[in-house]
């Protein structure tokens, strides 16, 4: 009975001494610009200057291809999830705003992220994928 409970003791304090490397390391991973490349299965257009910046505060900022705006995000482990707050309110050619009304609707059905290399994927609750994006070179913030 003592050993059962000396070594759940054990148990105990190793385990509260460890830290979430892997989430700390996701959290670093996700921080910087990424330029959305797909939203929805449609490819960004070209010309597109639409992207995602995550800083280490928890502050998103972007740009929907046609306007600035800026947010927040919670990422815990690899559940994400993100608040746009309209910014700037001009007008782009259709191609742009119907690519900016699309990221504005599938935002906040994020629920996950996932990081492979320069890839993130922002998938929702099944892990469908909803929006693709490269890392921009030299891009990551503290």
């Amino acid at each position: 009975m003592v050993k059962a409970f000396v070594i759940l003791a054990l148990s105990a304090i190793i385990a509260g001494c460890q830290t979430p490397i892997s989430d700390s390391q996701y959290s670093q991973d996700l921080l910087g610009k990424w330029r959305i490349s797909n939203i929805n299965q449609h490819k960004a257009p070209a010309y597109s200057t639409a992207y995602l910046q995550f800083a280490a505060n928890g502050v998103l900022t972007g740009n929907n291809s046609c306007n600035e705006f800026q947010g927040s995000y919670q990422l815990h482990g690899q559940q994400l999830q993100i608040a746009a707050n309209q910014g700037t309110m001009k007008a782009c050619v259709d191609a742009l705003m119907a690519q900016q009304q699309q990221l504005d609707s599938t935002l906040p059905q994020v629920q996950q992220a996932s990081v492979s290399g320069n890839k993130l994927l922002l998938l929702d609750g099944d892990r469908n994928v909803l929006v693709k994006l490269v890392k921009e070179p030299n891009s990551t913030l503290q």
